[in-house]
């Protein structure tokens, strides 16, 4: 876990501003690229609806004015050689009446259809005469629709003679005499000079633009300046994390090194241990022979006494350090927890008697057996047995009492010495610690035996309370799940035993 904390914790802050500044700008830029092309095509549709508008007004104006006495002439075209049409006289006329007409406007250029698609007549002379047929603009045209189209063109022949570079409008328009309502008798095709609206637009969009480059470009400031402060934040903090990383990581390499050395230490102090035990043993029970003093056999019990104190301070270390790296195993059974509580009190019975307080089992009613680690239970009652023990007082008395209820079974170990203040429990359940009370014996430990039972507690799924009042006792309450209950085992205890 560490590890991997230290690897996220140490990976470099992503780079917001310059990710952001990219990002926005290519969106920006896109989103302007997007704005221009729609915006022109929205101008120039609405610039060629305009002028087509002009063409078609135009194109009704021939119509009603000059149509019924030139309709004659246009309509019968097809039938007349391009040099004979432009031979007659009419054709001469005819452009004198639609200069006429077209005066003092943008109209560049006038070409008229029969229905044949003869070109009757064209302020180009030389396109009179000509067969427009198949024109795909001219055939939309008798069948009644206007079709325009915008181009720019390098150069032009007008009215006036040629023009370079100008924005023509060409729209090919039904000529109705009638109205909008009445028959198509020719097409009319107007050509119209929109330069100057063509510039105008221009320079309504390059307006428009700057507006929004503007606007734009405060916004993206703004916007910059607030993801950079995000960032500086950002890398403050990505710098808090690197730091806790590494003091994890120190702080799991020392508690890594620590329990190795625990360990290590304490195996290498079980090997002599067990020897002086066992032979402490073997001269206290005489078994190579008698003896000569009295005073050897007691001094080999007490050395056996202490020994196996010591052996049991250093299977506390054992199994904290195994605990602090989850590797305490749990081994479960069938557990008698009359029968386990009543092993716990015959061992310390010896303790108890020395301390001169009274050490008792009370078990008012068969309590049904567990599925657990019989060892540990005892392990964890051992320790708080010896813990109120050594915090009785003289002539006291020291009470294990076994009861159970629907889901779980539980354990009371109860004591009538000095207590605790509750701001001293935080204390009294901290590894290596003890509580310095002016009340209390002295007493030798490690400061592990209720850390480590309330470890124990939790790894069998069960759960320690501490119940205390100074100068009035402390009650320790083992309480474990009931998990897939065997049968009632029969008990060879008595309910109570002192």
């Amino acid at each position: 876990m560490g590890s991997t904390l230290h690897t996220a914790a140490i990976d470099s802050p992503p780079r917001l501003t310059r990710n952001f500044a990219l990002a926005s700008g290519f969106v920006i830029l896109l989103a302007g690229v997007a704005m221009a092309f729609i915006e022109r095509e929205l101008t120039v549709s609405q610039l060629e609806r305009m002028a087509e508008r002009n063409n078609a007004a135009l194109t009704q104006a021939f119509a009603n004015q000059l149509w019924p006495e030139f309709a004659p002439f246009v309509s019968q075209a097809w039938r007349r050689a391009a040099e004979e049409l432009r031979a007659d006289a009419r054709t001469a006329e005819l452009h004198e009446a639609v200069r006429g007409l077209v005066a003092d406007t943008h109209v560049l250029k006038v070409k008229l259809y029969d229905l044949h698609g003869t070109t009757a007549y064209s302020s180009a002379p030389e396109q009179i005469g000509a067969d427009y047929s198949t024109n795909e603009r001219f055939l939309a045209a008798i069948r009644g629709t206007t079709v325009s189209k915008l181009e720019l063109r390098e150069s032009f022949g007008s009215f006036d003679g040629p023009l370079a570079n100008r924005w023509i409008l060409s729209s090919y328009v039904p000529v109705r005499p009638g109205g909008k309502s009445g028959a198509i008798e020719g097409v009319a095709e107007i050509y119209s000079d929109v330069s100057e609206l063509v510039a105008n637009q221009r320079k309504f969009e390059a307006t428009i633009f700057a507006l929004i480059g503007v606007v734009s470009s405060i916004v993206f400031g703004l916007l910059l300046a607030s993801v950079w402060r995000a960032e500086r934040q950002i890398s403050r903090h990505h710098q808090t994390e690197i730091e806790l990383a590494s003091n994890v990581v120190r702080a799991e390499a020392a508690s890594k090194a620590k329990s190795t050395f625990l360990a290590n230490m304490s195996h290498e102090l079980k090997t002599p241990l067990n020897a002086i035990i066992g032979f402490s043993e073997i001269i206290e029970c005489e078994r190579t022979g008698p003896i000569g003093s009295p005073h050897y056999k007691a001094y080999a019990a007490d050395i056996n006494r202490s020994g196996r104190h010591l052996l049991s301070i250093i299977n506390n270390v054992l199994d904290f350090v195994r605990l602090d790296s989850d590797e305490l195993p749990v081994e479960r059974g069938t557990v008698d927890p009359a029968a386990a509580a009543l092993s716990v009190i015959d061992r310390h019975q010896d303790q108890a008697a020395a301390a001169n307080i009274e050490l008792a089992l009370h078990c008012d009613r068969p309590v049904d057996a567990i599925e657990s680690d019989r060892g540990r239970i005892e392990q964890i009652l051992s320790n708080l047995v010896s813990n109120a023990i050594k915090f009785g007082r003289p002539n006291g008395r020291v009470t294990v009492t076994v009861t159970e209820d629907r889901d779980h079974v539980r354990f009371d170990v109860a004591d009538d010495g000095i207590g605790m203040r509750k701001e001293d429990m935080p204390l009294a359940i901290a590894p290596f610690s003890q509580i310095d009370d002016t009340l209390a014996r002295s007493v030798d430990g490690t400061g592990l035996g209720l850390p480590l039972s309330l470890h124990l507690a939790h790894s069998l799924g069960g759960e320690l309370k501490i119940a205390s009042t100074p100068g009035a006792g402390t009650t320790v309450t083992l309480r474990l799940n009931k998990a897939d209950r065997p049968p009632t085992l029969s008990r060879g205890a008595e309910p109570a035993a002192a």
